[in-house]
């Protein structure tokens, strides 16, 4: 199956730069072409994840998003990096491509989402509390009324349980609001 993928893509990139149609194209052009390809591969239905056509795809949309900073589609594509990231559990490259979103494009319509999923990601994939505590606190802070603040303060309430402490905890709160 994995070597399907490949065939198919290598086809379509040879064929998006030897087409005559593209050979008067911008090299942007060409590169937005080719992620379109790739986007319509990598998120076909299929039965199995294909984690090295992702890795692949993660890579590629970031280039563009660094060659080509100004353009509309960047910061769409640097998103979609930090959520292959994410999905392949590559926490430390997830926060950079979050963190590039962060600065480079703070209007962007799901940056409260980045701010989210920065302390997620520090919670559950690199394990990391302390910035896990301190990326929640800056999410409520800059988007108290986002609809994942109460999420936030949930998972803040809860980091660093071992699952034994936070079942004793939901119980603790089960029995109180029985009481109640």
């Amino acid at each position: 199956m994995k070597k399907i993928y490949f065939i198919l893509i290598a086809t379509i990139v040879i064929f998006v730069s030897c087409n005559t149609k593209t050979t008067n194209l911008s090299q942007k052009e060409k590169d937005r072409l080719e992620l379109q390809s790739l986007d319509s591969i990598l998120y076909a239905v299929t039965d199995s994840f294909n984690a090295d056509l992702a890795k692949k795809a993660m890579i590629k949309y970031a280039d563009f998003a660094e060659n080509y900073p100004k353009d509309s589609l960047s910061v769409n594509y640097l998103f979609k990096s930090a959520q292959l990231a994410q999905t392949l559990n590559l926490g430390s490259q997830t926060i950079i491509y979050l963190d590039k979103i962060i600065k480079n494009y703070p209007d962007f319509k799901k940056i409260s989402t980045c701010y989210f999923l920065k302390g997620f990601v520090y919670d559950n994939i690199l394990h990391d509390i302390k910035n896990a505590k301190k990326s929640y606190e800056e999410f409520i802070a800059k988007f108290p009324n986002d609809d994942f603040v109460d999420d936030a303060g949930a998972l803040l309430e809860n980091l660093g349980k071992s699952p034994a402490e936070l079942i004793k905890s939901f119980e603790d709160k089960n029995r109180n609001k029985q009481q109640n």
